[in-house]
């Protein structure tokens, strides 16, 4: 008889055969790699790293329990959901929504259609250019398709707005946010500098907060095409140096192209064959830690 102890469990005779005894051997590695590579496995289904210390799933807003499916404190946006319950994950649907932050979720499946959203907060003053630039955007729904590999064809929409609530300074619209990261924050400044310490157009701070300069100066100065071009950032888009394009650095076009809406949907978690998003401004408006669970391509509706 040969006495095994699985790992964790109690021991076990065996009788004692030349061939038992290998399987046990491999039975054993395989138990112990396995438990091991759970042990320094620290990323979720949701793709957020685990806190070693407390076992939880930080998403920037709040924590997320996953042995519980359950936030342990209330969602920030419980007001605009008031038939959820503050605490579930996704509104109850982990597999067709994505909640990238513990705030909202921002792309929905419904049937065949995949909608984009998000909801940017600025000043009262600065609220007109913001929509202008949203408009860009939603312009763009029902105008491109996204296809899987097994045929499944679903319309790409875009529900982008401006948060409701009055708020006379960017300092108010920022703290209604009510984030770490002020996401999805908008404003116009007087100056807006750039890395290299001279005044741009305007910029996106770690894909959420978009600041867009007022200097009519500036060459190529169009504050409608820059709140649409950094939103752009917020939504997955990098810098591109296609010559009419909205993302064109430095550029004055405002046409969105494919290569646009196959960016969002790659950071929205889509895959897309033969496309990485690499660029210095990819946005984290949408899933900052990309979860690929669906492969297909971008296609323009006819």
């Amino acid at each position: 008889m040969t006495t095994f102890r699985a790992y964790n469990s109690q021991a076990m005779q065996i009788p004692a055969d030349p061939l038992c005894g290998l399987l046990i051997t491999h039975y054993t590695l395989l138990i112990t790699h396995y438990s091991l590579l759970i042990a320094h496995w620290t990323y979720t289904f949701s793709a957020k790293e685990k806190d070693v210390e407390t076992g939880l799933s930080y998403f920037g807003s709040r924590y997320y329990s996953s042995d519980l499916s359950v936030w342990l404190s209330v969602d920030p946006m419980a007001a605009k959901y008031p038939s959820l319950s503050p605490y579930v994950y996704c509104a109850n649907n982990p597999v067709k929504l994505v909640d990238p932050n513990g705030e909202h979720f921002e792309v929905v499946v419904e049937g065949n259609t995949i909608t984009i959203k998000a909801t940017y907060y600025a000043a009262n003053d600065d609220k007109q250019v913001l929509q202008q630039g949203i408009d860009v955007w939603k312009q763009q729904s029902g105008k491109y398709s996204y296809v899987m590999e097994n045929g499944e064809s679903y319309t790409i929409m875009f529900d982008l707005s401006v948060a409701e609530g009055e708020y006379t300074t960017s300092f108010d619209a920022k703290s209604a946010v009510k984030t770490q990261t002020s996401m999805n924050y908008f404003e116009i400044l007087s100056d807006v500098i750039g890395k290299d310490k001279n005044p741009i157009r305007g910029k996106c701070n770690e894909g959420f907060g978009i600041e867009v300069s007022s200097d009519n100066t500036l060459s190529g100065y169009n504050p409608t095409r820059t709140a649409a071009h950094e939103i752009g950032h917020t939504l997955g888009c990098a810098d591109t140096f296609l010559q009419g394009d909205l993302m064109e650095s430095g550029g004055t076009g405002s046409a969105v192209g494919i290569n646009d809406i196959r960016a969002i949907m790659f950071e929205a978690g889509f895959g897309v064959k033969g496309y990485a998003n690499i660029g210095e401004n990819n946005g984290k408006c949408v899933n900052s830690n990309v979860s690929i669970r669906h492969f297909g391509d971008v296609f323009k509706n006819q």
